[in-house]
């Protein structure tokens, strides 16, 4: 097995580790999978946005300039 194929099957298995299941929607803002991936994206900004009930958004960006909106 190749050090990419070994690297990518480890971030696989940590990925479906995190129990994201719905229902019970018991998944929160903090910590687990959204933890695990601020870690794994250096030099990105990633917002977390918890809508209540177990409703979790994430979105990771690199955007150095700031958009402008038309």
């Amino acid at each position: 097995m190749t050090e990419l194929l070994a690297s990518t099957f480890a971030h696989l298995e940590k990925l479906v580790s995190f129990d994201t299941r719905n229902p019970p929607r018991a998944i929160a803002a903090e910590g687990g999978i959204f933890e695990y991936l601020r870690s794994q994206l250096p030099g990105f900004r990633v917002e977390v946005v918890d809508h209540g009930a177990g409703a979790v958004a994430s979105c990771a960006c690199t955007c150095a300039a700031k958009p402008r909106q038309v």
